[in-house]
């Protein structure tokens, strides 16, 4: 294809006295101007490869460290809320067994708090156990078999007994002693009514299966992804590995510079990469502490599996950059070639010009040469297929005048680098005076031909990258909504509803206004679940969760479904007669709505509903409103359920 327009030097004069003014030192300077704009389209494609690629690396990297964020946020969330959950089980733990300490018939109350246990225990898939000593350190109440153990030289228990304020003590990982596994304790202190010291109560989560029992979700991760959780002694809890469970690492110390760093520094959360030394796998951590709990977590994803994509991106790229430099290179000797032969110089140049030519015709960036007045004196079909026009349309047109260049600022470039000849880059999102929208990333440098500087500009369509970076954000954004919405009825889940708790509770302490929590639990839902199967049970799961949607209808109100058969309603600026008389209509609707039940003496599905209303504190936590309105609920269920009861003082 004849070239258009040529960025060398035209030679009409072939004649051997012509060629022969050509010898000496200024035919070589002149040689050497002709090999320097291969050179420079060379080193120019290298850059650029090599930046893109750069670029291209960093956002599979930043999606590696946004997936093992999202996992871990989820993770931690949820194990968050599970610890919480233990934490008010072993609260109300705590109020039955000090009844017991106040009632004179002791062995007759005994045998109801076992069964009290038992219930409590139920409430908390997570643990395998929930039992109470006395001030000695005998365990003497407990679900299941009890044996008559002394774990007074437990650490946890020494260090309840030496804290009369401690709130609730998570152990290191330890052998159990009456189940022979290795266990977490959670555990608190039973304060007696005159302030002394009356035991512990303690529940026991199983080491193994620990990150599903806690989270309620399945751990799936690659073969050479690791999740770890450890305790802030460094020892391992829990370690997930090439797809299973590694049990052999717990209580051994997690060490590594970077962990050192973010608790020196007492972080929340980061991130770091590194090869293991367990298995030397290199990996993406991301790091987070559970919140209120003395626990942190590690999701690792392996480099090789979130860089995979990217390295076959870059062994494409760099082959088609060896391939234009190797054909640059090849022109390059070529037109060297041809201008040391003075007999064939005019051929040479020719063939060369033509050569090189047939390089920029062919290159995958877009090339586009403009004089210094702005106006285009080259282009390649390559520039044309991003613009969405033909080459004899880009010949001509003066960038001064485009309005996409003006608009993104591109006019501005162009100027600084004609006045000065340094090599400047931008990205920019337009329209083509053609009428298509695109995202470029263009190069912009200069050179010297025939004694004129010219604009010399590289460009390359981003407009898939871009749009895929758009894609991910957006799936994000998804996960987050996801992330905060129980998958089984559509409404909030546990740790959408502990976020609106907070806040409401801080808005209501400012406010001076009421904040009511209902606590409502399906009665004898077990039976039902037996009975009609896992299937129906999940049907009636949602048919309350409709119910409890069309109830509640205010903008500030918030339905959540709070684990298991369990659902909360926060209602920030109701009194306790219109929440009594909201749960009220719950209730009734549930009637109306007739749910069959066979193992009810009903006949139909029902509802106990615990209510507490209370004006928020600064000096409080939200949790002493859940644990009324919890305590409601039990009282509801011993008058003997399908009621609503408001805690009474």
């Amino acid at each position: 294809m004849e070239p258009t327009t040529s960025l060398q030097p035209e030679l009409r004069d072939h004649s051997p006295a012509s060629m022969g003014a050509m010898a000496g030192t200024g035919a070589r300077v002149g040689h050497l101007r002709y090999l320097l704009l291969p050179l420079l389209l060379i080193a120019l494609a290298v850059a650029f490869q090599w930046q893109s690629l750069q670029q291209s690396r960093a956002q599979y990297v930043e999606r590696a460290r946004l997936n093992a964020q999202n996992l871990g946020a989820t993770l931690g969330a949820s194990i968050a809320g599970s610890f919480q959950n233990i934490d008010l089980t072993l609260r109300s733990t705590s109020d039955r067994v000090r009844q017991v300490h106040g009632n004179a018939d002791g062995a007759a109350t005994g045998d109801t708090l076992r069964a009290d246990l038992e219930e409590l225990r139920e409430r908390v898939p997570s643990l395998v156990s929930l039992r109470a000593t006395d001030a000695a350190g005998n365990i003497v109440w407990g679900t299941g078999q009890v044996e008559r153990i002394n774990i007074a030289d437990r650490s946890y228990f020494q260090l309840l007994n030496a804290n009369p304020g401690a709130g609730m003590v998570i152990s290191e990982p330890i052998m159990g002693r009456i189940i022979k596994k290795w266990v977490l304790i959670c555990a608190r202190r039973i304060n007696l009514p005159g302030g002394g010291f009356g035991g512990i109560v303690y529940g026991s989560i199983a080491l193994e299966g620990l990150a599903e029992r806690l989270s309620g979700k399945e751990i799936k991760l690659g073969d050479q992804d690791v999740f770890v959780l450890r305790d802030n002694q460094q020892n391992i809890v829990t370690r997930y590995v090439h797809g299973r469970q590694d049990m052999h690492s717990v209580g051994a110390k997690l060490l590594s510079p970077r962990l050192a760093e973010f608790d020196a520094a007492g972080a929340t959360s980061g991130f770091y990469e590194m090869n293991s030394v367990v298995d030397g796998v290199a990996r993406i951590l991301y790091f987070q502490r559970i919140a209120g709990q003395p626990l942190s977590l590690i999701v690792g994803l392996s480099a090789d599996d979130a860089l995979a994509g990217w390295r076959r991106e870059a062994r494409n790229a760099w082959i088609a950059t060896a391939a234009f430099a190797l054909l640059v290179a090849v022109g390059a000797a070529l037109l060297y070639r041809a201008q040391l032969r003075r007999e064939q110089s005019a051929l040479a140049l020719a063939d060369a010009h033509a050569f090189n030519q047939e390089i920029i015709d062919h290159a995958a960036l877009g090339i586009q040469v403009y004089s210094q007045d702005g106006s285009a004196v080259l282009s390649n079909p390559a520039m044309a297929d991003i613009v969405g026009g033909s080459q004899e349309q880009l010949l001509g047109q003066n960038f001064h005048a485009l309005a996409a260049w003006r608009e993104s600022g591109a006019v501005a470039v162009a100027e600084q680098v004609l006045a000065d000849g340094k090599t400047r880059q931008m990205r920019a999102q337009l329209r083509t005076r053609f009428g298509k929208d695109i995202w470029v990333h263009g190069v912009f440098s200069s050179f010297i031909n025939r004694g004129e500087r010219q604009l010399l500009l590289m460009a390359r369509d981003i407009t898939e990258i871009q749009e895929a970076r758009e894609a991910l954000e957006e799936s994000n954004r998804k996960l987050t909504v996801l992330s905060v919405t129980d998958g089984l009825t559509g409404i909030a889940n546990r740790r959408r509803f502990d976020e609106m708790l907070e806040k409401e509770w801080r808005r209501g302490a400012r406010s001076r206004q009421a904040l009511s929590l209902a606590m409502i639990d399906v009665d004898r839902f077990k039976d039902y679940n037996d009975h009609y199967g896992h299937q129906g049970g999940d049907d009636c799961l949602r048919a309350v969760a409709r119910v409890l949607e069309r109830n509640c209808r205010r903008a500030g109100d918030l339905i959540a479904r709070y684990g298991g058969e369990e659902f909360v309603l926060l209602s920030p600026g109701t009194d306790r007669v219109s929440a009594q008389r909201l749960a009220e209509n719950i209730r009734k609707e549930l009637e109306v709505l007739a749910l069959p039940h066979a193992l009810s003496p009903l006949g139909h599905v029902t509802v106990s509903i615990g209510l507490a209303t209370l004006v928020p504190e600064e000096w409080q936590e939200p949790e002493v409103l859940v644990r009324k309105a919890d305590q409601a609920m039990y009282a509801a269920k011993d008058s003997g359920r399908n009621r609503v009861a408001a805690f009474q003082e």
